[in-house]
């Protein structure tokens, strides 16, 4: 998302970025979950916890 500060505008890409890390974790971290324990995650659907993540903003935009 960062390469792409200049396409989408820094209050977008931090607001995905942020959104995406607090949902599937940072990728980058070398002890990130199985992808099957976040699918799992994801069909239990929007867990409370991450629903002021879902802004009108990220919404609309995306």
């Amino acid at each position: 998302m960062n390469e792409h500060v200049d396409e989408l505008g820094e209050g977008i890409a931090k607001a995905s970025t942020d959104a995406a890390m607090a949902y599937l974790g940072d990728p980058s971290n070398p002890n990130a979950p199985h992808y099957l324990k976040v699918g799992a995650k994801y069909l239990r659907g929007l867990d409370p916890v991450h629903r002021p993540l879902i802004t009108k903003e990220l919404v609309d935009y995306w």
